[in-house]
């Protein structure tokens, strides 16, 4: 055989230097190949699993921004981290309602609100303002539908708000075992009210 003829049962061989393990470059995220996972998830619960990583961060990053404020300061890093898991970001625009109807439990992380208490005619009766740290929602979760009279609050964007919705019986359940957050609560209720003319 000549210099330039290859044994077709011999491996080809590479000129290339070996790459160490530092120096190979990591794959494009936009590369990885979904279709299997290391926990053996279809594309689509890999893809899932991908964007619950990523809310839950976010969700963290908000809440750490009010972490000594409002009801947080009151849940421990492990309760809130369990929060986090299931919670999810909600933006509202300036003007719009934060609707909360039994959704969940919301704490504003960024921007104020206004609240007012909206009869069955439908006139709005001014409450007091919010800003971050306050929780909205948690009414409807701790009062009987059937207690609740036609009135219902309303609460209004000052200003772009970031709100995170918690699940309300995780959320609820974490209250129930914390003094200082039921105290939290109940004096967030007196509050409202008392700017009511």
């Amino acid at each position: 055989m000549g210099p330039d003829v290859r044994d077709p049962r011999e491996p080809e061989k590479s000129n290339a230097l070996p790459q160490s393990p530092a120096s190979t470059p990591s794959p494009d995220p936009d590369q990885i190949n979904l279709a299997t996972s290391t926990t053996g998830l279809s594309r689509e619960g890999a893809l899932r699993e991908l964007l619950d990583l990523s809310t839950s961060s976010n969700v963290s990053r908000a809440v750490e921004r009010v972490r000594h404020e409002g009801i947080f300061q009151y849940f421990s890093d492990e309760e809130i981290s369990r929060l986090c898991r299931s919670a999810k970001i909600v933006t509202i625009s300036q003007g719009a309602e934060l609707r909360t109807e039994r959704k969940g439990i919301y704490v504003l992380t960024q921007g104020s609100v206004q609240c007012y208490l909206k009869d069955a005619a439908g006139a709005h009766h001014p409450l007091s303002g919010g800003g971050p740290g306050q929780v909205f929602g948690e009414l409807s979760f701790l009062i009987d539908r059937s207690e609740m009279h036609e009135a219902a609050v309303y609460v209004e964007a000052r200003e772009p708000l970031e709100v995170v919705r918690f699940d309300p019986q995780l959320f609820l359940s974490l209250c129930n075992g914390s003094l200082g957050a039921m105290h939290f609560l109940l004096s967030e209720q007196v509050r409202r009210l008392s700017f009511m003319n």
